[in-house]
């Protein structure tokens, strides 16, 4: 299961230069894009918080890479409690605001 974090990270990072790919005449397409984006994430989340267990260690879904090994850096990614919490908040929200911002009109309007 450590991988699907690794994949809430990448996959709105891709998600985004896609989008930003996509020609202005094509707003619709856009707006698709990003909310099938964000709604896979949340699937992540949900994903992510059934296989957090309270009982077990504090770190969880953690995955490390070496990343400069003459320094003995690595990059360390994991969730505890709270961080499982936040994740799917955000995760809740982040289609709401798009949906919410679905029919915003131009710049100059009235709206």
């Amino acid at each position: 299961m450590n991988w699907v974090l690794e994949i809430m990270i990448g996959l709105p990072a891709a998600a985004a230069c896609v989008v930003a790919a996509v020609p202005r005449a094509r707003e619709e397409l856009a707006k698709r894009l990003a909310l099938a984006a964000s709604l896979a994430v949340l699937v992540l989340a949900c994903v992510a918080t059934a296989a957090f267990d309270v009982h077990g260690p504090r770190f969880q879904l953690t995955t490390s890479v070496s990343w400069i090994p003459d320094f003995g850096t690595s990059f360390a990614l994991g969730v505890d409690g709270i961080a499982v919490a936040m994740l799917l908040l955000t995760s809740v929200l982040t289609p709401i605001v798009i949906l919410a911002s679905w029919r915003d009109t131009a710049p100059g309007t009235d709206r």
